[in-house]
């Protein structure tokens, strides 16, 4: 057993809870430390270096195994050897990202199979409060759109995001927006109807987070900012709150054609 030299104990403690983050237990971490300062070690050698319970030495050592983080000799006694942590790193976090992946598939047809229950049994309006959160379900409904994204929204409250979203050579979608300006290039595959007046004095496109998002003839978000209050939205997939919304961009489509108070501009 050669002993690596000039090595310190003093940030086992460290490493140890840094290696819990990336999915090893308390012992596998020492065991892979041990590992890396002696090499060759015996199991016997090991629970000496490292301090871990004896009988816990050979479980640690068949996950580290298992993790493809440590190799074992075919002789009598087995000795063990560590991946160099370069290496180490890169495989626990193609580890992490593997049972991430599959948590978030698992997970995905639970939170699915729910919305299908839901979808059967009532129709549900969620409340969504907070400037940040009506943000983040805007860019989510978006994103994940389909065939046709349609909005009425104050080009203020286009955030670059959003804008680049739009952008997106993955977008599917078609886009039109309804909005009273319109800044750079306009993006693929989108009209924009800019309004050149108010369409009805309560309908202003004011408010830092006014406006409607229709998703694909099946999902509406509609926000508010009251100026004396939390800025706060409806969200829904029910028939009848998107059948409602639908009618209304219809009736503001049609108003600002026929009254000729709007500029149309396409890609």
């Amino acid at each position: 057993m050669v002993m690596l030299m000039n090595d310190s104990l003093e940030k086992t403690s460290e490493i140890t809870k840094s290696l819990k983050s990336l999915g090893l237990t308390k012992y596998e971490a020492l065991v892979y430390i041990a590992l890396l300062r002696y090499e060759g070690a015996t199991a016997t050698e090991i629970h000496e270096i490292s301090g871990v319970p004896r009988a816990s030495v050979y479980p640690a050592l068949d996950k580290l195994l298992n993790k493809n983080i440590t190799v074992v000799s075919n002789t009598t006694p087995k000795r063990f050897s560590a991946a160099c942590p370069d290496e180490a790193i890169k495989t626990l976090l193609s580890n992490i990202k593997k049972d991430a992946e599959n948590a978030k598939e698992a997970l995905d047809e639970i939170y699915e199979r729910r919305q299908a229950h839901e979808k059967g049994h009532q129709e549900l309006i969620w409340t969504i409060y907070g400037n940040e959160n009506i943000t983040a379900k805007t860019k989510e409904i978006i994103t994940k759109a389909e065939s046709e994204i349609r909005l009425i929204l104050g080009y203020d409250i286009i955030s670059r995001e959003l804008r680049d979203i739009l952008s997106s050579k993955e977008r599917k979608a078609s886009a039109t927006i309804i909005t009273n300006e319109w800044k750079g290039k306009i993006p693929e595959n989108c009209k924009i109807w800019i309004v050149k007046k108010d369409i009805e004095p309560e309908m202003k496109l004011e408010g830092k987070y006014a406006g409607i998002c229709i998703v694909d003839d099946s999902k509406v978000l509609v926000s508010m900012d009251p100026p004396d209050d939390r800025a706060n939205a409806l969200f829904s997939e029910s028939n009848g709150f998107v059948r409602f919304f639908n009618t209304y961009w219809y009736y503001i489509t049609s108003h600002i054609t026929k009254q000729h108070i709007a500029e149309c501009i396409s890609s």
